[in-house]
């Protein structure tokens, strides 16, 4: 009988230390979130971009993709989209149902701010977003930076 309940035991903790170790790391979710969010954003995708976003910030993406297509007054280049590809990004600060995750490419960084929707992490771009956007890619294109502050 010891050995059966040894052995129960035993195996009992396999499992458990199996499921924990497999089992996603929370503060894991928001990077995953951005990063997916920034490689849509990356290849001018933004209907995928916009699944990475909360509710309020889908009529800004909305918005930043109708800049994109006009020609004049504002135009949102490509290079400021394929710099995104290359950020790099820290490890996430989560407090409750926010979370900040650091991002940086070159010498430039900034913070991304992720809002917790119905159990799922979600980018947080508002209009001071797009609108710090607008004016860093039409002062100087080739410096523009990708991020929100």
């Amino acid at each position: 009988k010891k050995t059966m309940k040894a052995s129960a035991a035993v195996i009992t903790l396999f499992f458990l230390t199996t499921f924990y170790s497999c089992r996603p790391n929370e503060a894991d979710a928001p990077v995953k979130a951005a990063r997916e969010f920034y490689n849509a954003l990356s290849v001018m995708d933004f209907k995928k971009a916009s699944t990475f976003t909360t509710k309020d910030s889908k009529t800004i993406i909305e918005l930043l993709e109708s800049l994109s297509g006009m020609g004049g007054q504002v135009e949102l280049p490509k290079e400021t989209f394929e710099k995104m590809k290359k950020v790099e990004f820290g490890k996430a600060v989560i407090n409750k149902n926010e979370a900040s995750v650091p991002i940086k490419i070159g010498d430039e960084s900034g913070s991304v701010l992720l809002k917790k929707e119905e159990g799922e992490w979600k980018v947080a771009f508002d209009k001071e977003s797009l609108q710090e956007l607008i004016e860093e890619t039409n002062s100087e294109p080739e410096n523009a930076s990708p991020f929100s502050r």
